[in-house]
């Protein structure tokens, strides 16, 4: 009879343990919906996802900036950006694409660079590129 009831306590105990477990790791993944929303990351200025760069192109000048996270240059125009924002066209939505997991865009504007800026029109064909530079030639670059 002891060893029954040892066997069915570790058991419970084992059973505990594994749903625990699956519980915390189930929680911790992002569901598919929170995966594709775009963050702000300053007025005008936000992450890439399908629908941002649908409503962005609806909405007026549309500028793709293809930055990656290691790229130093990059990292000093997402400041920047953050910083100026103000001086920047209100009309303009800038999306921060990330240049190492969105290959089907970088292969569509033929991107061979980090820090890559290329602005789109309605349609998303586009209408000017050009590889890096500050705010300053941001604001000279766009049409």
């Amino acid at each position: 009879m002891k060893k029954n009831t040892i066997l069915i306590v570790v058991l419970a105990i084992f059973v505990v343990v594994i749903g625990g477990l699956f519980y915390v790791s189930s929680s911790k993944t992002p569901s598919a919906s929170s995966a594709q929303k775009s963050e702000v990351l300053a007025s005008n200025y936000i992450t890439y996802t399908p629908a941002a760069f649908a409503d962005a192109k609806n909405e007026g000048r549309t500028l793709l900036f293809f930055w990656a996270p290691w790229c130093g240059t990059c990292s000093f125009l997402d400041d920047e950006i953050k910083k100026r924002n103000s001086e920047l066209p209100q009309d303009l939505t800038i999306l921060r694409t990330n240049y190492d997991t969105e290959t089907d865009l970088k292969n569509k504007y033929g991107i061979v660079f980090q820090h890559t800026l290329v602005q789109v029109n309605k349609d998303g064909s586009e209408v000017k590129k050009w590889i890096g530079g500050g705010v300053d030639l941001l604001k000279q670059q766009i049409k």
